[in-house]
């Protein structure tokens, strides 16, 4: 473990400052930009999507 002692001490120097997990999962699935928003977009756009092949739709 004292390989990742670095990180879990600055995981814990964060703890605090963190919301519940559900309250963050909430946040970053409402966010309006960054990563998630353009992958929500990209999805989204197309899900919606329609084509026409040999005049069907």
């Amino acid at each position: 473990l004292a390989r990742y002692r670095p990180w879990i001490e600055r995981q814990r120097a964060f703890r605090p400052h963190q919301l519940e997990d559900r309250l963050e999962k909430l946040l970053l699935e409402k966010s309006v930009s960054g990563r998630a928003a353009w992958v929500r977009l990209f999805d989204e756009s197309w899900a919606s999507a329609r084509f026409t092949i040999d005049g069907e739709e």
